[in-house]
């Protein structure tokens, strides 16, 4: 199982207006199983993919109507307490305090510093990801923000992560939360292509076998094209939304390269740009 350092991203739930209809969406797109939990959970939905668990799924509760459909990404903490007091020093807001959840761990919800919405979470006997870098589990993360270096000083201040800058220049900017293959997530200057109605966001891209196949199963049950398909040097990439809205990224390794081996390089080295155009 992989072991989550401060900061890494660690596990990532979709809040949806339709459970139901939210598991026959993904189960085709990713080819994702589903597993109850224990009512005192709320109604949670485990995700897995062959046998693994690699995300949950939970409906909005009364009142929470206008509220967007959207996947959370969650950040590991060795101390959630900590870590969310070291947020709101550093300019983020949390909107959930630390919250234990049985014996799985501890969570709290907060907008870092920009605005974009993001979970820490503190392992207990749920330790994330149960697999990552193959078809239909996460392949990266990236945070697309309208304050690049408020964003930077933010995470580092709240997680502790190094920042490795791939490419900082007027044009674009982009670093990693480490370097090389301890590279987890990434954080891209997104200032002059987002909407200004769009708030800064995390992304998760999610592997797949073949990214126009996943396209077109998403089109035909009700998804929409947000950045249409294209090559990067370490695979086919697109933006996607579920019929309720919540938005995801797709990977399709490149020839002659697994999804492991992309992230060991970085993966996804300026998709964001175009993915924000």
């Amino acid at each position: 199982m992989t072991e989550f350092a401060q900061g890494d991203p660690v596990w990532a739930d979709l809040m949806t207006s339709d459970v139901a209809g939210a598991r026959r969406f993904y189960g085709e797109v990713f080819g994702w199983t589903f597993e109850e939990t224990p009512e005192s959970f709320g109604g949670y939905v485990n995700v897995l993919r062959d046998g693994a668990v690699v995300a949950g799924l939970m409906g909005k509760e009364a009142g929470m109507e206008g509220i967007p459909d959207a996947w959370t990404v969650y950040l590991a903490s060795d101390d959630a307490m900590t870590t969310t007091e070291a947020a709101n020093a550093a300019g983020g807001t949390v909107h959930m305090p630390v919250a234990e959840v049985g014996d799985l761990g501890r969570m709290a919800l907060m907008l870092d510093s920009a605005g974009a919405n993001l979970g820490v979470w503190e392992s207990g006997t749920h330790r994330g990801f149960a697999a990552m870098g193959t078809p239909g589990t996460p392949g990266w993360f990236e945070v697309h923000t309208k304050d690049y270096a408020g964003a930077k000083d933010f995470y580092a201040k709240t997680f502790g992560v190094t920042l490795a800058p791939m490419m900082e220049t007027p044009e674009f900017s982009y670093c990693t939360f480490g370097e090389g293959e301890d590279a987890s997530a990434g954080i891209l200057d997104a200032a002059d292509a987002l909407p200004a109605e769009a708030p800064s966001a995390w992304r998760i891209y999610w592997g797949v076998e073949d990214a126009d196949a996943a396209i077109a199963a998403a089109e035909r049950l009700g998804g929409r094209v947000t950045h249409p398909a294209e090559d990067s040097p370490y695979g086919r990439v697109a933006g996607l939304a579920d019929p309720w809205g919540a938005e995801f990224r797709i990977v399709q390794a490149a020839p002659g390269e697994t999804l492991e081996q992309a992230e060991e390089e970085t993966v996804l080295e300026q998709p964001g740009e175009a993915d924000a155009a």
